[in-house]
């Protein structure tokens, strides 16, 4: 089969492009973002679609990668040519892929084929997408081939194996994926190992946490007892300072008595003073009523009479009988003023005498108020005097000095709270160890239980993998006719390229390994170069094992960017001898790898 003709209306950058192609090789020389890639991949879309999203994937997601930049219809028509048809094949692709469109025009008698499988390639070259992508499909930069159960099947050339190893492989297969999951579920060795060890350790360590407990509870008992012993010790000073504090409050109160009737003692001296002091005034004071009434008789009395002297006087030696008269008239009048004073100072006297007598009987009182508290004095002079005989008995008494009893009370203070303490680590300690015992009987049972599962597990993966190791040693046993023939072809293609110092074959599941002195190992340990040429030998070797209905286009997009000159010279002659049996898309951008 080959590819006449394609036209794209829209599939990533490119857009309204025609292009016819030729049996042999058809180079495509563009430079860097021409859309090469969107070339080969608009080509592998049209014989298998585009996939669908797988999960976590996202720019390379094929269908929104390739969407077209400036929009438009998404997609375009190739035209093939087989031994015996021509066909045109269109599609355009939406969103998803329930979005598409497939139709195929029989060129020859221009009809529409019907019940189409999405896949047209797989119809044309009985291989499906996933076969074509690592074989004849070699995308730009990576290109590692892989192997699959079509593949397998197919490379065994023999129809009725072709059903037994894909039903090997996909036993295999569920087997592998019936070991993974008991592997994931399986208890992890080291995880019960840790279990086991940690149950160990906190049974040592609640050993060690019982053994505090001892000590503490010993310590406990040191502090009942101390606390017993100072409680008692504290009982006798508190005893004593009580007997002394009494004796001392008694010398108080005495002393208390005393000051009080001293004050009163002092009361009643000041109320006697008082007393006293009042007598004498009323006293003094009658004295002087007595000297003030006789002065001021002769005060009034000694004028008059001195009045009537010089009267007399002057009657005596009057001239005349006018002086006479006037002296007569004086004399009479002051004899009228002396009677009158007379009789003012008697009615005065009478009240003076009355005034002393209410003086006399205030006295009176007064002398008997005296006496009584004379009688007071003395009673409160006898009280204070006994209560001084008892105070020299209380005379010695001193307030009692507590600071022994506050040291002890310290000290009782600081065992109480050691003794707190010591009783709350010791509950605190006994919670670790409850908590613990059961996390313990958890982990135990935890740890039985994980045991139990990983034995049980153990024993079906290995019940499992002898099953595994069963079928795949029947399927190699199929596999191996056809390793050898396969194996010495992919030689022949490495010898081109001048590579006969390292051997590298294909296992039965068609992994390219490299032999050394040490067993095999992967190819992807080799350089970059190297991991190309092998990778383009394994699949030129594939595709002339695999298709064996219509031959594939060979699609080679940059596949040799990697290579020095004298292999890529060997590579461009081994493309112009592929060319004569497929059609070949030979895409760079170097000039140096074009073909001539």
């Amino acid at each position: 089969m080959i590819i006449t003709k394609l036209h794209i209306e829209n599939f990533g950058k490119l857009h309204d492009l025609d292009m016819d192609f030729c049996d042999g090789i058809n180079q495509l020389y563009k430079e860097n973002g021409w859309g090469k890639s969107s070339l080969s991949v608009f080509i592998k879309a049209m014989f298998y679609g585009m996939p669908a999203k797988s999960r976590g994937e996202a720019f390379n997601y094929e269908r929104s990668r390739f969407a077209p930049w400036q929009g438009g219809n998404y997609g375009g028509f190739i035209q093939i040519k087989t031994s015996d048809k021509e066909y045109k094949i269109t599609r355009y692709f939406g969103k998803t892929p329930e979005g598409d469109s497939l139709e195929i025009l029989d060129l020859t008698n221009n009809q529409k084929l019907q019940k189409l499988n999405n896949e047209i390639g797989e119809m044309l070259f009985g291989i499906g997408r996933e076969s074509f992508e690592v074989t004849a499909y070699f995308p730009q930069l990576k290109f590692v081939s892989s192997s699959n159960s079509q593949i397998t099947a197919n490379l065994t050339g023999v129809d009725k194996f072709q059903n037994d190893l894909a039903n090997f492989n996909q036993a295999i297969k569920i087997i592998d994926s019936r070991i993974s999951n008991f592997k994931k579920n399986k208890p992890k060795k080291d995880e019960i190992e840790t279990l086991y060890r940690h149950i160990n350790e906190n049974k040592s360590l609640i050993e060690v946490e019982n053994r505090k407990v001892s000590v503490l509870k010993d310590e406990l008992n040191n502090y009942e007892n101390k606390i017993i012993s100072y409680k008692q010790v504290y009982k006798n000073e508190k005893d004593r300072i009580s007997q002394e504090q009494n004796l001392f409050d008694k010398k108080l109160e005495i002393e208390e008595k005393i000051r009080e009737k001293s004050g009163e003692l002092n009361n009643l001296l000041l109320n006697k003073n008082e007393i006293l002091e009042k007598m004498q005034s009323i006293k003094e004071n009658n004295n002087q009523k007595k000297n003030s009434n006789s002065s001021k008789t002769l005060t009034f009395i000694l004028p008059i009479l001195l009045v009537i002297l010089v009267a007399t006087f002057s009657c005596l030696i009057a001239f005349n009988i006018l002086s006479l008269l006037v002296g007569i008239m004086l004399i009479v009048a002051s004899l009228l003023i002396i009677g009158t004073i007379e009789i003012f100072m008697l009615k005065k006297k009478t009240k003076d005498n009355s005034s002393l007598k209410n003086e006399n009987n205030l006295d009176k009182d007064m002398s008997n108020d005296l006496q009584k508290v004379n009688s007071l004095i003395q009673n409160l002079n006898d009280e204070i005097n006994a209560l001084n005989k008892d105070y020299l008995l209380y005379n010695n008494c001193q307030s009692p000095n507590r600071e022994n009893l506050d040291k002890l009370d310290g000290e009782l203070h600081e065992i109480n709270i050691g003794f707190i303490n010591k009783k709350n680590q010791i509950e605190n300690l006994k919670k670790e160890i409850d908590s613990l015992i059961e996390t313990n009987d958890k982990m135990q049972t935890d740890y039985n239980e994980m045991k139990e599962q990983y034995n049980q597990i153990d024993d079906k993966i290995k019940i499992l993998s002898m099953t595994k190791e069963y079928m795949t040693e029947a399927r190699e046993n199929v596999s191996k006719r056809f390793i050898v023939p396969i194996n010495n072809s992919f030689s022949q293609l490495l010898k081109k390229f001048n590579i006969d110092d390292r051997k590298f074959i294909i296992d039965t599941e068609w992994k390219v390994k490299e032999e050394t002195n040490f067993g095999t190992k992967e190819f992807e340990y080799s350089s970059q170069g190297l991991q190309d040429i092998i990778s383009f030998c394994q699949r030129i070797n594939l595709i002339g094992e695999l298709y064996k209905r219509e031959k594939p286009i060979i699609i080679l997009d940059d596949t040799f960017v990697n290579l020095d000159d004298k292999k890529l010279f060997v590579a461009k002659e081994l493309v112009k001898e592929i060319s004569k049996t497929y059609q070949v898309l030979y895409i760079c951008c170097n000039d140096k790898n074009l073909i001539k």
